[in-house]
């Protein structure tokens, strides 16, 4: 049985959502400890804008970085795929590679359910926990933002609950009627939800011209690098702080 891992940036995810077409995140290892890939050690460092615009097309995204270095890095020995997509001017690519122990973790995840099931969902393991394999997604866009203001604000409880009813009522007005019968409450709570988590952005030092970690879905780590906007969302690590610097290791390998 194959489960499959999905990360969406949050831009696309919902579009009701104020979050700027220039910051996005999924749309997130000890560095892997526990048996699993373990990532290397190194020191971030900045990458130049002008380069990675060269990888901002459907037929160059997924040649931003070599499989190998990755599979080096994360100590990967199993293959790696990968798919291109694109929105509008952001260009994504998805790498996705089994683990070495895939099979011991999908009979973790169906005994985890049957536990969780009887003790009322008590004891849930993450998904990071669980997941039988590995997936890395990278988007290159268009920077909109400067350095210094860059890491979005983070909004007063006022200024948060009044920013969600102004993306409530901006839904109310785009759906139809038959849209509302099908989403009923769904809908405004996702939208309450993801502006919440996206008010819970962790500034990370180090890294590119500025950047910072996005909660949102899995989260994902946003990187201004000179005029390229840089989402790195890594489902490597079985938590999301171990994540955290698998995706400051991602941003190294990026081709000079």
């Amino acid at each position: 049985m194959k489960f499959k891992v999905i990360t969406m940036t949050p831009c696309l995810f919902l579009g009701l959502v104020a979050c700027g077409s220039d910051q996005s995140s999924s749309p997130s290892g000890e560095a892997l400890g526990n048996g699993q890939q373990s990532a290397k050690k190194t020191e971030p460092v900045a990458v130049s804008g002008s380069t990675l615009n060269n990888y901002m097309s459907d037929e160059k995204i997924c040649a931003v970085i070599d499989v190998e270095d990755l599979k080096s890095t994360f100590n990967i020995t199993t293959e790696i795929k990968s798919e291109q997509y694109s929105y509008g001017s952001n260009f994504t690519c998805k790498f996705m590679w089994d683990r070495a122990d895939s099979e011991a973790r999908e009979k973790l995840m169906l005994d985890n359910m049957m536990v969780s099931a009887q003790n009322g969902g008590k004891g849930k393991l993450s998904m990071r926990q669980k997941v039988p394999s590995s997936e890395l997604s990278i988007s290159l866009s268009e920077a909109r933002r400067k350095a210094s203001n860059y890491v979005p604000r983070k909004l007063s409880p006022e200024q948060l609950q009044a920013q969600i009813d102004a993306a409530k009522a901006a839904a109310e007005k785009r759906l139809t009627a038959d849209q509302k019968a099908v989403a009923g409450d769904m809908a405004n709570d996702m939208v309450e939800k993801m502006m919440k988590k996206n008010n819970e952005n962790q500034v990370v030092d180090g890294v590119g011209d500025a950047a910072y970690w996005s909660k949102v879905g899995f989260g994902g780590l946003n990187v201004l690098s000179g005029d390229v906007n840089v989402s790195i969302a890594p489902m490597i690590g079985d938590t999301e702080e171990a994540d955290i610097e698998n995706a400051k290791l991602v941003f190294n390998l990026f081709k000079k």
